[in-house]
């Protein structure tokens, strides 16, 4: 197997106790036997928020200059389903929901628009989800949907790895302002 080179970029990783709902979601509908060694360990699994960049010492910097900058609020997130599609190293399988928070949107833009300003690099822009696999070895013939599992993306991670097995290790990290607060709904008086 040839060395795959190791590679920088920003995420965000969904806590402990999300993890343990999507595994028992995994099981639930035999994803995991299903994938076998291919299935990222639930350790690894994180919402990307960038490309990837060569870890670089200077290219570094320059991400790290970018994470400095971050101004954007935490973001609620909810995964509703598994999807696949093929990807550019096979068949990628992967959590997804079906609503794009406005703040999530409005963090990967700024994230975005700091790393264009540091590296001159053209913003990605990602969908909510986490990589289950991206070493598939085949498609799903439909989406499954799952019992919905919510998390805070409250931490802008800047991580290096990749990689058979896919890992990375932690550069640095940015913590978001606090969540917008969500309205209570009242109800109307029935008299």
């Amino acid at each position: 197997m040839v060395a795959t080179p190791s590679r920088c970029l920003f995420i965000g990783m969904p806590p402990a106790a999300s993890c343990r709902q999507l595994t028992a979601e995994l099981v639930r509908h035999g994803v995991d036997t299903r994938l076998g060694a291919n299935l990222f360990p639930p350790s690894n699994w994180h919402q990307s928020l960038s490309a990837r960049f060569e870890d670089e010492p200077r290219v570094v910097d320059r991400l790290r200059a970018a994470g400095d900058t971050l101004s954007a609020r935490a973001v609620k997130l909810r995964l509703d389903r598994i999807e696949s599609r093929p990807g550019p190293e096979g068949i990628h399988w992967a959590f997804r929901a079906d609503h794009t928070p406005a703040d999530f949107r409005t963090l990967v833009r700024g994230l975005g628009a700091a790393i264009t300003a540091q590296t001159g690099m053209k913003p990605i822009k990602p969908t909510p989800h986490i990589t289950i696999s991206y070493w598939a070895g085949e498609r799903l013939p439909r989406m499954l949907t799952i019992e919905p599992v919510d998390w805070l993306l409250d931490e802008v991670l800047l991580v290096r790895g990749g990689g058979r097995p896919y890992h990375y290790a932690v550069i640095a990290r940015w913590p978001p302002q606090p969540p917008r607060e969500q309205p209570v709904a009242e109800q109307q008086s029935l008299f």
